[in-house]
């Protein structure tokens, strides 16, 4: 089953909607590692076979955050005139993408649309 680890910067309007739909979440607050970085929070994910979720740009630098090398990131372009649509876009993805999807790829949700990169095996 999906877990999601909702980053500091995921605004809290954003867990609601997730736990109303039905979605496993925790935050880094309730975890009381509110102030960790970019790397610990990713390995912390990835410990607990969670799928980060964030609106850290940083995340979505393959580069930095290598596809394959994590239990997956979804990264929401967002702001608080697109937060519904951006919304609707991440429960439609998150009910047509099987969480075996997920596993080390990049999904990226903005309004209206979303794009999954997956690791090359």
């Amino acid at each position: 089953m999906l877990t999601l680890l909702l980053d500091h910067c995921v605004w809290r309007p954003t867990a609601e909607v997730l736990r109303e739909a039905g979605v496993r979440c925790v935050t880094l607050r309730e975890l009381g590692r509110a102030e960790a970085r970019n790397g610990t929070v990713l390995a912390l994910a990835t410990a607990r076979r969670s799928v980060l979720l964030t609106r850290d740009a940083d995340f979505a630098d393959v580069s930095r955050f290598p596809l394959g090398r994590h239990a997956g990131i979804i990264y929401l372009r967002i702001t608080p005139r697109t937060m519904p649509e951006v919304h609707d876009t991440l429960l439609l993805a998150l009910r047509r993408l099987p969480a075996t999807r997920l596993r080390g790829a990049l999904l990226i949700v903005e309004p209206g649309a979303y794009r999954l990169r997956r690791p090359i095996r």
